[in-house]
This record gives C-alpha cells, sequence and structure tokens, in this order.
C-alpha cells in the first residue's frame, strides 16, 4: 500500500478558514436578501389591506347617499314653503344638504348630508326641525372638499344651487352628483340618478 500524497490528504483535513468565512458571508446575504424580501411582502399586503379597507369605506359612503337621495321625496310636506331639497353653503367652505327622504314606518323624515371639518356627516333631524341638533354619523374621514351639482331642465343642465332658480321648491332634480377630493382617493365623482 502507497501512503496517500500531500494534495489527498490536504482535502481530508475539511474546510479552510477562508472557506468558512466565505460560506458565511454568502449565508447572511441570502439571509438578508430574504429577509427583505418576506419584510416587502408583508407591507405589501397590509397596504393593498389597508387601500382595500379605504375604498370599501368610501363605496359604502356613495352607497348610503344614494340610498338616501334615491328616497328624497316632496310627497308628506305639510307647508307649500318646504323646500324638498336645499343645498346651504356653510362658512368656512363646507356645505350642506337638507331634503325630505320618504321613510316606510315614519312618513317624511327631514335628512341632510354635511360637509365641515374635512368629513362628510349623515345628519337626521328626529323632530323634523333644523333648528333642532340633528343627529350625525360620519360616512367620510380625510375629506378635503366636496362639490354638489344638481341637474334639472330640458334641455338638462347642471347648477350648484337648489332649488334651481325658475323651480318650485317643491321640485326635485333629476340627478345629483358629488365630487368629493380627498388625501386618500384624490378627486372621486359619482352621479346618482333620481327619477
Amino acid at each position: 500500500m502507497t501512503p496517500p500524497c500531500h494534495a489527498s490528504l490536504r482535502r481530508l483535513r475539511g474546510l479552510t478558514l477562508v472557506e468558512l468565512l466565505v460560506a458565511i458571508v454568502i449565508l447572511g446575504i441570502l439571509g438578508t436578501m430574504s429577509y427583505r424580501a418576506v419584510d416587502h411582502a408583508a407591507n405589501s399586503r397590509d397596504r393593498l389591506e389597508a387601500d382595500y379597507a379605504a375604498w370599501r369605506q368610501l363605496a359604502r359612503a356613495f352607497a348610503r347617499i344614494e340610498g338616501d337621495l334615491q328616497q328624497m321625496s316632496s310627497r308628506g310636506l305639510d307647508r307649500a314653503n318646504t323646500p324638498a331639497l336645499r343645498y346651504m353653503p356653510l362658512p368656512g367652505g363646507g356645505s350642506m344638504l337638507v331634503f325630505w327622504r320618504q321613510d316606510q314606518q315614519q312618513g317624511a323624515r327631514l335628512t341632510g348630508l354635511s360637509f365641515d371639518n374635512n368629513r362628510i356627516e349623515l345628519l337626521r333631524w328626529p323632530t323634523g326641525s333644523t333648528d333642532d341638533t340633528p343627529l350625525r354619523d360620519t360616512l367620510l374621514d380625510g375629506v378635503y372638499g366636496v362639490n354638489w351639482f344638481f341637474a334639472a331642465g330640458s334641455p338638462l343642465a347642471w347648477t350648484q344651487t337648489w332649488p334651481a332658480s325658475g323651480t318650485s321648491p317643491q321640485s326635485l332634480p333629476t340627478g345629483v352628483r358629488v365630487e368629493v377630493d380627498s388625501q386618500r382617493y384624490g378627486k372621486v365623482s359619482r352621479v346618482f340618478t333620481l327619477r
């Protein structure tokens, strides 16, 4: 039997310190890259979930606005001079819609939509008088501006005031357009057909 050569003895001894350090560095780089990929995926998931929740909140707010506007009615008003819908600008750039909404159980109910203090709120007056304090439900926060437009006439024209000039207080628009400007969504516009 011949003695092993010097090169084969070196292979039997194992890894050198330099090879071990290179392997540790490579494992460290792969671990860092894996951590960053997992962290990025988790952050992307959280961001997508937050965006989905925000868009769902916007859709719910628009659905509530649409539902209340479509129940708007001039029927059941006890005074001929009571407007079925009234648009009022508020100090500081806010605005409010006040309208009569036909409720199946309680008849005509005074309802409103208000934009003030960076939020859109649903207003309900249990007494039927705007002199009293309404119940408020926040529909949307973080809103910079809201513009309301009302469709009326033939040919159809959009106006930013209601009751429109030349219409009776009992008349209703054929459509309402709302433009919402917010930090999260940017500018979003919806048109609601009322008849």
